[in-house]
């Protein structure tokens, strides 16, 4: 009961700040706008820093509620391809992680690198945000010109989608703490990394309804690989 109530209020307020923040961000649209073609230094550092504040604000309602709804939806099932959803959000991401020279490979585990099928009974809107946020956060947390592999095999009787990076990692003092509202590891910390502190809980929530799991090993300095399993369709 306690738990709901809890839940039903961040959701409510989150709603509720969505409302004025768009109206603001809408405004300050406006204003740069109106002075496109310059303002004096001080006004543009005002604006800029409230831009970014709003943004950020955005970004973690919009955190909550994706939260909140995975938390309290029911699952609509459907016959999803994990592969072509991968590829899909590969994709998508590949023009973002060029602008930073970084490149973002797709394999399949199968000899001769094989495609088929890898169907699972899931919300392919919940499971593209699952892939979408871990390729994301790979990206971010990655260096310039560095890179990005993702691997999609059949293991058993469920499908493994595996993202490695040479990025940053996480420190191990850190690992047993991801996932937890609000928590972000330390090093994203001081060197200034954007993030709610919300994504990997986002992503676990979604996993666990559908009966999956996700395992994440790391070494700072050296980067992060984060294994997805999902129960293959009988």
């Amino acid at each position: 009961m306690l738990d709901t109530a809890k839940s039903d209020f961040v959701s409510n307020v989150t709603h509720e700040l969505r409302t004025p923040l768009t109206t603001i961000s809408g405004y300050l649209e406006l204003l740069g706008e109106e002075f496109a073609d310059g303002m004096p230094d001080r006004h543009q550092k005002m604006y800029d820093a409230t831009r970014r504040n709003v943004d950020r604000l955005m970004g973690l309602v919009n955190d909550l509620l994706t939260l909140s709804r995975a938390e309290n939806r029911a699952t609509d099932l459907e016959q999803v391809d994990v592969l072509h959803l991968v590829q899909d959000c590969v994709a998508d991401l590949r023009m973002t992680a060029a602008r930073r020279g970084i490149g973002v490979t797709l394999s399949t585990g199968a000899p001769g690198g094989g495609t088929g099928h890898h169907l699972v009974l899931g919300d392919e809107a919940m499971l593209t945000r699952v892939f979408l946020n871990v390729l994301s956060n790979a990206v971010k947390f990655s260096r310039d010109d560095g890179s990005v592999e993702v691997i999609v095999e059949r293991s058993g009787d469920e499908v493994a989608v595996v993202v490695r990076d040479q990025g940053i990692g996480i420190p191990a003092d850190d690992l047993d703490k991801l996932g937890g509202r609000f928590f972000r590891a330390s090093n994203a910390v001081t060197q200034h990394v954007s993030g709610t502190g919300l994504g990997l809980r986002i992503v676990q929530t979604i996993i666990a309804k559908h009966g999956g799991t996700m395992a994440i090993e790391s070494v700072v300095d050296e980067g992060t690989s984060v294994t997805v399993r999902l129960p293959l369709q009988a």
